[in-house]
């Protein structure tokens, strides 16, 4: 299960407000939909493995480095193919060399997917320690003159420090995935992003519902158990259309990304981190949904 989370967000930030008259923005869908005031962006030109290990000095618990047995990172914004990330902080966190480390490539539904990862590998394997990066520069991939994708995405990095010993524990996750469509979201080497945003829309709203009423069953929880659904952050409106379809109050579907934008597999970790210290919460649902086309969704639940 997930023990503690550190995040790191650039201190850099561009205004939505200033893109508005430069890119022929309407002000009322910017605040009314879009819903970003600012972005997160790598300025700095820090490379992943720097703005992972910035997060990892934001994570507010111990970690044991001579026990950690696997490091996971997901990410679709490295420059460099190889050496992996992952296995780049096996050497500079000083873990054992028997760590598994790799990377996979997952945008915006990356999160669930790596935490079913992780979660799969300790239990076949034993282990005990785990750490599971993300991390995404995508406001260096979108084109300046694209209003479609330069108004949305934000940089962030996040690790989550899973142990077999942590209260919140991962439920059983359920995923989708149609290749049919993945032209309507794109991000090519050496490219910007691009993105068919109706496309984008109309898949999530018509698969969302489906997958977390599968994830309820799927984990035996009833709707009514579940304090907060942690969605991924795609902007405002995507998610205020998504509490009506659950028929849920909008402040269990929380939109807390206005001050750094769409982060891909980020997001989700993001807000989670704001949580997982709080007494006040015992379930939560977990959904990631974006490029592929996928969809990943899971439970967590803290055991007392």
């Amino acid at each position: 299960g997930i023990e503690g989370i550190g995040v790191y967000l650039p201190k850099t930030i561009i205004k939505t407000s200033l893109l508005e008259k430069e890119l022929s923005i309407d002000h009322k869908f910017l605040q009314d939909k879009i819903g970003f005031k600012s972005l997160t962006t790598n300025t700095e030109n820090l490379t992943h493995i720097e703005m992972n290990l910035r997060a990892l000095q934001n994570l507010n618990v111990d970690i044991p480095v001579d026990k950690i047995q696997l490091i996971i990172c997901c990410s679709i914004s490295n420059k460099n193919l190889t050496p992996s990330i992952a296995s780049q902080l096996q050497k500079i966190i000083g873990t054992p060399s028997t760590t598994i480390a790799f990377d996979y490539s997952q945008a915006c539904s990356g999160y669930v997917y790596g935490l079913t990862l992780a979660q799969a590998l300790m239990e076949k394997q034993g282990l005990t320690h785990a750490l599971f990066f993300t991390c995404d520069d995508i406001s260096n991939h979108t084109d300046p003159k694209d209003k479609n994708t330069r108004i949305l995405f934000g940089d962030a990095a996040t690790v989550t420090y899973l142990t077999d010993k942590a209260s919140w524990k991962i439920g059983t996750s359920n995923f989708h995935t149609d290749g049919d469509v993945n032209n309507d979201l794109t991000l090519h080497l050496n490219n910007y992003v691009s993105m068919n945003g109706m496309a984008v829309y109309k898949f999530i709203s018509s698969n969302i519902e489906n997958q977390i009423y599968t994830c309820l069953k799927n984990n035996k929880l009833n709707k009514e158990l579940i304090d907060l659904f942690i969605l991924h952050q795609p902007n405002y409106f995507f998610l205020e259309n998504i509490a009506k379809s659950l028929n849920v109050d909008l402040e269990k579907v929380p939109f807390k990304s206005e001050n750094y934008g769409n982060t891909t597999s980020s997001s989700i970790p993001l807000i989670l981190s704001e949580y997982l210290s709080s007494s006040n919460y015992k379930n939560f649902i977990l959904s990631g949904f974006g490029a592929g086309f996928s969809f990943s969704t899971t439970s967590l639940s803290r055991e007392e």
